[in-house]
């Protein structure tokens, strides 16, 4: 997976419809953010990402502002 995405490739790939936001459970943060990020990523590439270090921080940033969360969920 490329790790350089523009904002338009962004918007393109990792911008969720209503119904895929439907499917990010309530709970904590973290999981939410987790949960989504792995749902995006299983849809671009066909398969859960292996680590952490698969997910482009781009594409983590614009997800947790989609939900309306802080990337750093993640680390905490």
């Amino acid at each position: 997976m490329q790790h350089a995405w523009s904002d338009d490739e962004l918007t393109i790939h990792w911008s969720f419809t209503p119904d895929e936001l439907a499917l990010v459970p309530h709970g904590s943060d973290a999981n939410r953010l987790g949960f989504a990020v792995q749902l995006k990523f299983f849809d671009l590439e066909g398969r859960f990402p292996r680590t952490p270090r698969e997910i482009p921080l781009a594409a983590l940033g614009f997800v947790a502002e989609q939900l309306e969360l802080s990337p750093v969920v993640l680390q905490q």
